[in-house]
């Protein structure tokens, strides 16, 4: 079982060097960084200006030390886009989504959205050279983080959206796209932690589906940030047994007993 955690080189100045030897001083196999932060990519793009920091070093550092480099690819969610495309913002009615925290999601249905982002992600792939792709916000609008037990569930409704009643169709037909635009390489989806069928038609994230149109699954099952007992966690796994896991845990549950084995277990994140 390898142990991957979360990495947000725009959080700090570490070198690439202090970097791996942070990794390796945490007993950890390798890192997940996504290629895209505050409308800037971690490596030499055609479609975004630099940011200063180079996955593919990075990639070639840990791959040197026998550690892992996964590419965090956030899908349907982009400060740049946001701000630059205001028409691509996820909307409630015909109002934007309210900008009163970080997340700004996109409209995922929107004319072209899916295709640009898709060829953005496949000049990472090609330019950093991952071990593996982590889809993130690869869903409709949903701000899970917030919910407490009444699971009030706010999401985008644009009156005349062509996903309605469709949502998961439509993130499947768009995970068969990219499993089948990555090929070989490994593709596991970030799950929004909870399995309600209500849950799912919001999302549009069917495990069921998921499964079979990617290599792995991976519930973010953020206990302490949901204030549930470590019980949600086993007990949520449980529900997915039947299907490839990389279980999300938070970087302080390093210690829980999973009951069973994982190829990777995910960390949320390295600081």
């Amino acid at each position: 079982m390898r142990s991957i955690a979360k990495f947000y080189p725009q959080k700090g100045k570490d070198t690439v060097e202090e970097i791996v030897k942070k990794v390796q001083k945490s007993n950890l196999d390798g890192l997940t960084v996504t290629y895209e932060a505050n409308g800037e990519a971690h490596y030499h793009s055609r479609h975004l200006p630099y940011s200063g920091f180079s996955l593919k070093e990075l990639k070639k550092s840990l791959n040197k030390k026998h550690l892992e480099l996964g590419l965090g690819a956030p899908f349907f969610f982009s400060d740049g886009v946001w701000e630059n495309s205001p028409a691509k913002r996820a909307k409630i009615g015909f109002n934007d989504w309210p900008t009163t925290n970080w997340y700004r999601p996109l409209c995922p249905v929107y004319p072209g959205l899916f295709e640009d982002r898709l060829t953005l992600l496949l000049e990472a792939v090609e330019e950093i050279e991952p071990d593996f792709v982590g889809l993130d916000f690869f869903r409709f609008p949903l701000f899970w983080e917030e919910l407490d037990e009444e699971m009030k569930l706010i999401t985008c409704d644009c009156p005349d959206c062509p996903a309605k009643g469709g949502r998961t169709e439509v993130i499947y037909q768009y995970a068969i796209k990219v499993k089948e635009a990555l090929a070989s390489l490994p593709v596991m989806i970030h799950l929004v932690p909870f399995l309600e069928e209500n849950t799912i038609k919001v999302t549009g994230q069917d495990p069921k589906l998921l499964a079979n149109a990617l290599d792995s699954l991976s519930p973010m099952l953020y206990s302490n940030l949901l204030k549930r007992e470590d019980t949600y966690i086993y007990t949520t796994l449980e529900k997915l047994a039947v299907y490839k896991i990389w279980p999300s845990l938070e970087i302080t549950k390093r210690e829980i007993n999973l009951l069973r084995s994982y190829d990777k277990v995910l960390y949320f994140y390295l600081g």
